[in-house]
């Protein structure tokens, strides 16, 4: 488990004792086992993602050429707060370009990069950066027998003596 835990690429491990923990990436698939049913034990990682932090950056005079969904509603365009609140709560606005007073104008991803030619007397832009951050990685117990496909690395007994063996010779490499 721990040497999924520090590679990026290993989504299975199966556990046959005293003989291998061997690791498995993408090419797995869903881990499909039709082989080693007897020796072998199968686990699955999951990773938990939680968000940290939803802010705006200011990107300058002007609105997005493409992407706008929503806006020209006055109250969601009383002040910046108010019209970043708004965007918050629609999961497809990635751009604001607010016009104080007048428009909230919301953008989704056809905007690109959001290129401004138009608006610049009157609109500003802002996008939308949220950041994640990695809460936990564990895994789930899928069963016994090993993954038919994308096995990478295994087969050394010494790290397969047992399950914490395994996951501590895998923290160190």
């Amino acid at each position: 488990e721990a040497k999924c835990l520090t590679e990026a690429e290993c989504e299975f491990i199966s556990l046959n004792l005293g003989k291998s923990c061997s690791r498995y990436n993408s090419k797995a698939g869903s881990c499909h086992r039709t082989h080693g049913h007897s020796d072998h034990h199968s686990y699955a990682r999951t990773t938990s993602y939680t968000q940290v932090t939803t802010s705006f950056s200011d990107i300058g005079s002007g609105y997005c050429d493409d992407g706008f969904y929503a806006g020209w509603v006055a109250e969601d365009a009383v002040d910046l707060e108010t019209c970043e609140a708004k965007c918050l709560t629609e999961a497809e606005c990635e751009f604001i370009s607010l016009n104080l007073g007048k428009s909230c104008s919301r953008y989704n991803s056809k905007a690109g990069s959001c290129h401004r030619t138009h608006g610049h007397s009157d609109h500003h832009s802002y996008a939308r950066t949220t950041s994640y951050t990695q809460v936990t990685t564990s895994f789930s117990d899928i069963g016994s027998g090993y993954c038919d496909d994308g096995f990478y690395a295994g087969w050394v007994a010494e790290d397969a003596v047992d399950l914490e063996t395994c996951e501590a010779k895998c923290l160190t490499e």
